[in-house]
């Protein structure tokens, strides 16, 4: 392991070494060994991360550059907030190109993106995911309830995405401009989110 103070300037010698706190992170083995993540398995995501073709070049380099921060965070752990900040401030920029407007503070354009239905909870791949998920839990808690003869359960509550990143994001985006401490394992959610809300932007014109 390279004998360099993480939190400081990189010595030139170690500017290609992972950060070594990555060491940390990985599996455990079928031999209850820890391997250790990989750089391609920690790529792999951010790869796949893409905008659509009809998002504009000025937003498309904004937030690569934000994927190029979080892929660098492999060797500089604490770009991990810088990516997840770049990629926040390109919906910014992506919903003031989409509008027009240069004022309204960030929130409140994503709010208005929101009570115009551009953007939808069913064109999120973590509400797919989490509907989905309590879909199969759901149904596999009616079969056992028709086993044991007891009384069925309500069907699940339906869970408003939107709700949990209009609040969520411009919260984090100001906490990190500001200044901030906080530092998160992954920007991969960060990517994922922004991708989904900057395409559905650029789907249709608000």
């Amino acid at each position: 392991m390279p004998k360099f103070n993480a939190e400081h300037l990189r010595p030139l010698e170690y500017m290609a070494s992972p950060d070594p706190r990555w060491a940390g992170f990985g599996s455990i083995n079928t031999d209850g060994i820890h391997e250790p993540i990989t750089i391609e398995r920690y790529a792999e995501p951010i790869q796949k991360t893409k905008l659509n073709t009809s998002v504009p070049e000025l937003v498309v380099t904004h937030f690569e550059t934000a994927k190029n921060l979080a892929l660098y965070a492999w060797n500089v752990y604490r770009f991990t907030p810088v990516a997840e900040l770049y990629a926040y401030i390109s919906i910014e920029l992506a919903l003031r190109d989409v509008t027009g407007d240069k004022k309204r503070p960030f929130k409140k354009l994503f709010e208005r993106a929101i009570e115009k239905k551009i953007l939808s909870n069913e064109k999120f791949s973590q509400w797919k995911h989490v509907t989905e998920r309590r879909e199969r839990q759901y149904q596999e808690t009616i079969e056992w309830a028709q086993g044991l003869e007891i009384e069925q359960p309500k069907p699940p509550e339906y869970w408003d995405y939107l709700d949990v990143i209009v609040g969520s994001i411009p919260y984090f985006r100001n906490n990190y401009a500001h200044g901030s401490t906080s530092i998160s394992p992954w920007a991969y959610a960060a990517l994922k989110d922004s991708s989904e809300i900057i395409n559905q932007l650029y789907e249709t014109r608000i």
